[in-house]
């Protein structure tokens, strides 16, 4: 039964080695997601059982990742991060496994060593500063979510979304589920105006459909095709639409 998250149950709270393998005879606390097949295998067992709204894998050694896993929470949104070793890298925000999650608390066991490449980055309520970190803890340059070069924050990404992006250099975004639904809305109550495109041959580039629909419409084409859009919706707090 490796690849489990447990942990041994004595003064020293990081999990070691030996608690990858619940067979030694000690006294062990499982975690586990609540509801699972596991759950329902481990809990006639002598164990202290830990529930988990979600759980999983989260590091970085090609063969070893569970000695880092993760741990998420919702009745106290809290990631917790536990074992030995660095955080794998992700190419995105939304690839993090618990992007999707609203975490307002993340703690680290002392054996995290590096945590990697947009992590935390899916996590806006999160801040570096929010975070005990250790000293020798390595943190990827894009691990936390940081403003761009207009102060602004990143927006929330997620896979049921084609784009979530801001139009230009203004605080007004818009993003387009997978069900084709394009949302126009305000990320602040200070630009309230959708920016307009001035003329037929106007500057269309900085609204974000013109790229995720192609700039040339070939037969290599791997954009959204404009036919999916079912629906535009302008969102509360906006007072203008641009020409």
């Amino acid at each position: 039964m490796t690849g489990i998250p447990v942990q041994k149950k004595s003064g020293n709270t990081t999990t070691d080695s030996f608690a990858r393998n619940i067979c030694y005879g000690f006294d062990y606390t499982v975690h586990v997601k609540e509801s699972s097949k596991a759950y329902d295998k481990l809990a006639s067992g002598n164990y202290t059982i830990q529930t988990h709204t979600d759980m999983g894998a989260c590091g970085a050694a090609k063969y070893y990742s569970s000695e880092v896993f993760w741990l998420y929470d919702a009745d106290t949104k809290t990631l917790t991060i536990k074992g030995n070793g660095a955080i794998k890298d992700y190419t995105s925000a939304a690839e993090a496994p618990w992007s999707k999650y609203d975490v307002e608390r993340i703690t680290l066991d002392s054996g995290i060593t590096r945590i990697g490449e947009y992590a935390f980055a899916n996590l806006l309520k999160i801040k570096q500063a929010d975070v005990t970190i250790g000293a020798g803890v390595k943190v990827a340059d894009n691990a936390f979510a940081k403003p761009d070069a207009h102060g602004r924050m990143p927006l929330p990404q997620s896979d049921d979304l084609y784009y979530n992006s801001y139009i230009g250099d203004t605080t007004i975004a818009a993003k387009m589920s997978k069900d084709g639904v394009v949302t126009i809305y305000p990320t602040d109550t200070e630009n309230t105006v959708v920016p307009g495109i001035k003329g037929y041959q106007g500057n269309y580039t900085s609204f974000p459909w013109y790229d995720a629909y192609g700039k040339d419409f070939t037969k290599f084409f791997t954009g959204i095709p404009a036919s999916e859009i079912k629906e535009i919706v302008f969102a509360d707090g906006l007072t203008e639409i641009g020409g």
